[in-house]
């Protein structure tokens, strides 16, 4: 526990200063690239993500998850990485021009060009940074996520600021591949394998493409609404809703990785020494829920400031889409581990079923539509949800033994503080916007909130307070 806390901690630490990088990094570049052009490389960027998740075929997983690991089992997966990695960057170049043509925009054919050179080098990094998460060593993989992160921000700022479009977003991919591949080649574990098999697969990939499915689909999930909204609306669609996506996102962009980087090696653990996950994951979800609904809430109330101090007024239409899609990440957020948990247990079909079923709803729904604008749009996810939610506490009765009342009881105290803090947000941006500037009433609110949030959390006795109080004496010793 102690291992997976301290992983958990550093995690939190580095992606928050490498969202922190990419945070800065998408503001100017809002402010110098037109929404079209930043829907146009999203268009690209969902294709290329899904690709990214064939170059490997799960294996980074099958890696964290493997009990025991051999030279053979290690030079087996490094030539099952190589081979379909290449393979997939050759089918994404042949895929250019067609993708160009369906979408009606010629541009979309050199960004995919560009990313397909990008799959070609990705693998000669991925075990060492796979084995690194295995081994929980959160300290080398936070070096190579904000070495990567630097390279690929200021490469893209300063292209977009000389008028590359949105090239400079592909060419930024390739210069954050290079700098991970360097970083990732200098803490190479000792021992491991350089020359790949040509044998062995049939476990990888066994694993691989059950598990890899599933991802695949959860990709196909999020970028979704790029690939449809760029063929039944226009390129300016994709960018305004991406940009209000991308705000809502901030949250997993900043817990995401310290939640995700230990969820599947923790319970993979705790599953191979025979004991239950139910409590673990209970606990996690008191947590995560302590933290994300709170964050939603203050957000949606916030929307109106946020987005034009941050972005400029070019992207206003995007504000509307906010409290929406807030509304879908709180309802989704106490079954975000659920997937990581059955891949611990060797469920990957589940995983893979489930996003299916999401994939058909989304698709209908935004189908049905679009037609009628983004901000109907918007509410498609929140449909979404409230149709997946029964079907999530089924799976957890069945599979992890938790009833439909131990969930919404996890979640109960960080909803409260969710609820309070959003009437709070929205309140005050109603009744004092436009009677302070912008930038000073979000500060304002800002720090009130953040004070309101500590309180909250002490007053109801939530379980994140303990581990606040214990970062806080670990800061305080080392200062």
């Amino acid at each position: 526990m102690n291992s997976a806390r301290r992983s958990i901690l550093i995690t939190l630490l580095s992606s928050n200063a490498t969202v922190l990088i990419q945070f800065v990094a998408s503001i100017l570049i809002a402010r110098v690239l037109a929404p079209a052009e930043i829907g146009i490389y999203s268009i690209a960027a969902v294709l290329v993500g899904m690709a990214h998740l064939l170059r490997d075929l799960g294996t980074g997983n099958y890696l964290v998850r493997e009990p025991e690991l051999s030279e053979e089992k290690l030079r087996a997966v490094l030539g099952l990485m190589l081979a379909v990695s290449w393979l997939v960057g050759a089918l994404l170049a042949l895929l250019s021009m067609p993708a160009a043509r369906f979408y009606r925009e010629p541009q979309v054919a050199t960004v995919l060009q560009l990313l397909a050179f990008n799959m070609l080098l990705i693998p000669f990094g991925s075990l060492s940074l796979s084995l690194l998460r295995r081994n929980l060593e959160a300290e080398k993989q936070a070096i190579a996520g904000i070495g990567s992160t630097l390279a690929h921000s200021v490469t893209a700022i300063t292209l977009a600021m000389l008028g590359m479009g949105a090239l400079s977003l592909a060419w930024a991919s390739i210069a954050g591949t290079l700098v991970s591949i360097l970083i990732a080649t200098w803490f190479r574990p000792a021992g491991l394998p350089w020359l790949p098999s040509w044998r062995g697969w049939r476990a990888p990939l066994n694993f691989g493409l059950l598990s890899t499915g599933g991802a695949m689909l959860d990709e196909l999930n999020r970028g979704l609404y790029d690939l449809m909204l760029g063929r039944l609306i226009n390129m300016r669609a994709v960018g305004l809703f991406s940009r209000a996506q991308g705000t809502v996102n901030l949250f997993y962009a900043v817990a995401g990785p310290a939640a995700y980087y230990t969820a599947l090696p923790f319970f993979s653990r705790i599953h191979h020494r025979g004991t239950a996950l139910d409590e673990p994951l209970l606990h996690a979800v008191r947590l995560l829920t302590g933290v994300a609904l709170p964050f939603f809430g203050v957000l949606s109330g916030l929307a109106p400031l946020l987005i034009p101090v941050l972005y400029g007024h070019k992207w206003d239409e995007s504000i509307a889409l906010v409290a929406p899609l807030c509304l879908a990440a709180a309802l989704n957020a106490p079954f975000a581990l659920n997937g990581q948990v059955y891949l611990a247990l060797g469920h990957p079909r589940l995983v893979m079923l489930l996003a299916f079923g999401t994939v058909l709803i989304r698709a209908t729904g935004l189908y049905l539509v679009a037609g009628h604008g983004l901000v109907w749009v918007a509410f498609v996810p929140v449909a979404e949800q409230l149709l997946l939610i029964p079907v999530h506490l089924l799976l957890m009765q069945r599979v992890l033994g938790i009833s439909a009342r131990q969930v919404p009881a996890a979640a109960g105290p960080g909803l409260l503080l969710g609820l309070l803090l959003a009437g709070i947000a929205w309140i005050g941006t109603t009744l004092l916007q436009g009677h302070l500037p912008d930038l000073l009433l979000l500060a304002l609110l800002g720090g009130l909130l953040s004070g309101l949030y500590l309180a909250g959390l002490r007053a109801i006795d939530h379980p994140l307070w303990p581990e606040i109080v214990q970062l806080g004496q670990r800061l305080k010793v080392k200062g």
